[in-house]
């Protein structure tokens, strides 16, 4: 909780809207890590990921709505009918207190995962040849993303999650959704979890507006703070939609 807020005293200014993860959550319970960006005046996204059965989903963003967030999501593999419970779950609360409805973002597939996770998970079909490109194979992440997105759609979700590699096709097929991208590196940071990424000059120049920025910042490469990270992903962004205006 310290590490969390000595963060937000350094960053605040360079957010428009405060993501808290599992691990905050996990740590202080979700009422305290959501309250903490509030004292900064930051809207919050409680990135709760929920994925059970419809019933319990309901519960559970029932409670998030509770808190006053903005937005929290849920995982499109869990598929319409849960969705759905968590907008109606969002709704009732938000109507029973008076408060605005927190926006609902599907997660399609995370970004740490590649075709061969796919694979492992059975969205592969048996004696289907395997892509042996990574351009095939990323054709095929990027159908299994579209179809959970069409799913989050149908069942009225405000936002669709992917990574950027997926993120243009989706802005292009629904202009009025409100797309996000987690995903963001730099081409020289060191590697990690996450298999599909891209900086954040290349993700606005394919149309991306909406980004979900962590450890690029809050893990600064050597002679490097999180402030000067932070400045270089907004300039890096303010550069591509100069380029774009340009074009």
């Amino acid at each position: 909780m310290v590490e969390a807020g000595d963060r937000l005293v350094k960053l605040a200014h360079y957010y428009d809207v405060v993501k808290v993860g599992l691990e905050l959550m996990s740590n202080v319970g979700q009422s305290s890590a959501i309250n903490l960006p509030k004292v900064f005046g930051l809207d919050v996204f409680a990135d709760t990921k929920y994925y059970d059965i419809p019933n319990t989903v309901k519960g559970a963003a029932k409670a998030t709505t509770s808190h006053g967030v903005s937005y929290f999501n849920v995982m499109a593999e869990g598929m319409r009918t849960m969705m759905e419970a968590a907008i109606d779950g969002a709704a009732e609360r938000a109507q029973e207190w008076g408060i605005k409805r927190p926006k609902v973002i599907a997660v399609t597939i995370p970004t740490s995962q590649s075709y061969e996770d796919l694979l492992r998970k059975g969205m592969v079909p048996p004696g289907l040849e395997k892509p042996q490109t990574p351009e095939a194979q990323q054709a095929f992440i990027s159908y299994v993303v579209m179809m959970l997105a069409e799913e989050a759609v149908a069942a009225g979700v405000d936002c669709l999650l992917s990574s950027p590699l997926e993120a243009p096709e989706m802005i292009k097929k629904w202009p009025n959704k409100e797309v996000i991208t987690p995903g963001i590196r730099n081409p020289d940071s060191i590697p990690d979890d996450q298999s599909r990424k891209m900086s954040p000059y290349d993700a606005r120049m394919k149309g991306i507006t909406g980004f979900v920025v962590g450890r690029l910042i809050t893990k600064p490469p050597k002679g490097k703070t999180m402030e000067d990270m932070a400045k270089m992903v907004r300039s890096d962004i303010k550069k591509a939609e100069k380029t774009l205006l340009s074009m």
